[in-house]
């Protein structure tokens, strides 16, 4: 079906669907994945399931794979203010039992280990990333932020939302769900919006209407766009 972060096919005699990550270094967050889906069901909160009885992950040949219950879309794309919607949801659910299982938000994920291993660069320019990384880290380390902690998505935009055939807003992709605040989250559609412009006023401000926020009215907002601007 799709060859990206991860490799996902559909089980021809079942409506299952297998996710197949790209090596065993992805393990964590695969475990992670299933531990929030299996969360998120006992919440009953809209979001993708993974499929019950089945011993997962397991690992192939290296791969770590998981198997999920196929999502039957229907005919139309989730907006933005359903995509505010689902994070105002999702902040709301029971933080005490989520915080016992859930690390901070990794907020450079594997981009050390992409500078690391990608070929075909000069090593001046493996370098100034590297730097860059490292004052990155030093502005993100003296942030103040105006939320307490709670479930966090980690990569919120509305491609990670599904709508079936029913007409329900489904929340997928769970393998940067977190512990840590929920500014982690508005920031994707905040910076979009304002250092990108890729989305419109109206859906911006659905956005902002559903969840009740604009992360711009914020003061670490600067250092946010900064953030999602170099990773």
């Amino acid at each position: 079906m799709r060859f990206g972060e991860n490799a996902l096919f559909r089980l021809a005699t079942a409506p299952v669907i297998v996710r197949v990550a790209r090596s065993v270094d992805y393990l964590g967050s695969v475990r992670t994945e299933v531990g929030v889906s299996r969360w998120l069901a006992w919440e009953g909160f809209p979001a993708a399931r993974v499929v019950e009885g089945v011993e997962q992950p397991v690992v192939v040949d290296g791969h770590p794979e998981t198997f999920w219950h196929l999502i039957r879309e229907g005919d139309r794309k989730a907006s933005y203010g359903e995509l505010g919607g689902v994070l105002r949801g999702s902040a709301r659910a029971d933080a005490a039992r989520c915080s016992r299982t859930l690390a901070a938000y990794p907020a450079f994920g594997r981009t050390d280990l992409r500078v690391e291993r990608v070929t075909g660069i000069p090593e001046d320019d493996r370098e100034f990333l590297r730097k860059r990384g490292r004052e990155l880290r030093e502005r993100l380390a003296g942030l103040r932020f105006a939320s307490r902690k709670g479930p966090v998505h980690g990569d919120t935009h509305v491609q990670n939302l599904m709508v079936d055939t029913s007409g329900t807003v489904l929340l997928i992709d769970f393998e940067n769900f977190s512990f840590d605040h929920p500014e982690w989250d508005l920031m994707v559609t905040a910076t979009e919006h304002h250092s990108l412009g890729w989305q419109t006023r109206e859906q911006y401000a659905d956005f902002v209407t559903a969840y009740g926020r604009d992360l711009r009215d914020w003061e670490g907002f600067p250092c946010c766009a900064a953030f999602r601007s170099s990773i």
